[in-house]
């Protein structure tokens, strides 16, 4: 078991090391706001409940309503651009933190602009038809695709000191001089991505890497029925995608919508899929917060479950994928596919014996646990086998929750041995520095610690 905690660890650390990894989990968590506001007003939108639709389609004229859509329209229908943005400024970050590159804000600027464009010229915008639903959160693959591509050609230049301006004196702008300097990877990575587009559009008759992904996906599951097998590949798909940073859901979105929307073509279908499989979103992560609060021992990791509670409890799990985390989490892969795949063989064992009544009409996906059980299937038993489901995931997570904190632990004393050294080795320089402003790992372990040694003296712990 140990050996098994050691190499668990290791992979960890090549995980943390990595600054595309990274930057795809940093550039997520930027997006949590984003996310929950838009998923809150498309929540207060779809509640299914006769009489509130009723009350919000007549409050005021109907423009409470329009208010709320209009919410969930600016963040998904042009979720991606802002994931470009997340994403190219994270890289920036990660590189900072991890290798010590410190760039300056006119260069992560320049950097930022130089990605849109590339993300413009590759969603094929010099098209008649070309549609804003390019930018929606159902192209979030394209947008890591090219920022995290961009960013590694923009400073893979400014490492090899390509493009560099020289002979420039003392009085001209630094600004001006990192523009000058961006002229070149511009022209590169713009070219680039409007090229690879033409590829894929001559070669392939597609719009990019992420539409040739759908049409494989759709192969794979036009000729499966609503059934066992499809249920299961959609599952191990959608989770495969989602845990190595990919909105799984999103890229799915299509092919599921398109074969198993309707709930009367058999068990399997997306409603049963969002009522019974995920519960709390993604992972079934309402299981994954309520196994930390009742099992975890640890504080701050109970913490962390409680701020991501009210929000899986409308299954928006953001928050917790990326907060505890989830998302490249060796510990959590095995549960993070586990639990939803034991919820599906649960859900449909019940429903093929006839346990519990099939899935009747179609629930919004923010509809709250037990409501969403009892609308989808018009019975009470829907809601007795989300409990059913919801108990079976908290035990499957309870035994990865102790290993989370044991490697928790033992990573935060490793750190914290770190800082001990760094510092006395500053002593012993006589350069002693503010650990706290520092941008890298150390920095980000001191600045928690004296976060928690002042909360300790705020609440006479200490």
């Amino acid at each position: 078991m140990e050996q098994i905690k050691k190499v668990i660890m290791n992979i960890t650390d090549k995980i943390e090391n990595s600054c595309a990894l990274g930057a795809i989990r940093q550039g997520m968590i930027m997006m949590i706001p984003l996310l929950v506001v838009g998923y809150l007003a498309a929540m207060l939108v779809n509640l299914p409940v006769p009489a509130y639709q009723s009350f919000m389609h007549h409050l005021c004229g109907g423009r409470v309503e329009e208010i709320l859509l209009c919410v969930y329209s600016c963040v998904n229908n042009f979720f991606s651009v802002f994931m470009v943005v997340a994403t190219s400024v994270s890289y920036s970050i990660m590189l900072r933190r991890k290798k010590g590159v410190y760039e300056s804000t006119g260069n992560i600027i320049i950097l930022v602009i130089i990605t849109l464009a590339a993300f413009v010229g590759y969603s094929g915008i010099q098209y008649k038809d070309f549609s804003v639903d390019k930018f929606s959160n159902m192209q979030t693959f394209n947008a890591l695709l090219v920022a995290l591509i961009s960013s590694e050609v923009y400073y893979a230049f400014k490492a090899r000191g390509l493009f560099r301006m020289t002979g420039h004196g003392m009085n001209t702008d630094s600004v001006y001089i990192e523009a000058i300097e961006g002229i070149g990877p511009a022209v590169i990575i713009i070219g680039f991505f409007a090229l690879l587009h033409q590829f894929f559009s001559v070669i392939f008759g597609v719009d990019g890497v992420q539409e040739l992904m759908e049409q494989m996906f759709n192969h794979l599951l036009a000729p499966m029925k609503n059934g066992l097998g499809a249920g299961l590949i959609v599952i191990f798909l959608t989770h495969g995608l989602w845990f190595f940073g990919l909105h799984g859901h999103n890229m799915l979105d299509t092919v599921i919508k398109q074969h198993f929307a309707d709930v009367t073509a058999g068990i399997f279908s997306k409603t049963m899929q969002d009522v019974f499989v995920l519960l709390g979103g993604t992972g079934a992560m309402l299981c994954l917060v309520i196994a930390i609060l009742l099992f975890a021992k640890k504080k701050g990791v109970r913490n962390l479950a409680s701020m991501a509670a009210p929000t899986v409890l409308f299954n928006i799990s953001e928050i917790a994928l990326f907060g505890i985390p989830v998302i490249f989490n060796p510990i959590f892969l095995v549960p993070f596919i586990l639990v939803p795949v034991a919820n599906f063989l649960i859900t449909y064992a019940t429903m093929y014996i006839g346990i519990v009544p099939h899935v009747i009409t179609e629930v919004d996906w923010t509809t709250p646990i037990l409501l969403s059980g009892y609308q989808a299937t018009g019975s009470w038993r829907g809601a007795a086998l989300q409990l059913v489901c919801l108990v079976a995931g908290v035990l499957i997570y309870r035994p990865f929750v102790r290993i989370y904190e044991e490697q928790s632990q033992h990573r935060i004393a490793r750190d914290v041995k770190r800082l001990v050294e760094e510092m006395q080795q500053e002593e012993k320089n006589n350069s002693i520095g503010v650990l706290t402003k520092r941008e890298d790992d150390l920095g980000h372990v001191a600045r928690v610690l004296a976060s928690e040694l002042v909360e300790a003296v705020q609440n006479k712990e200490l």
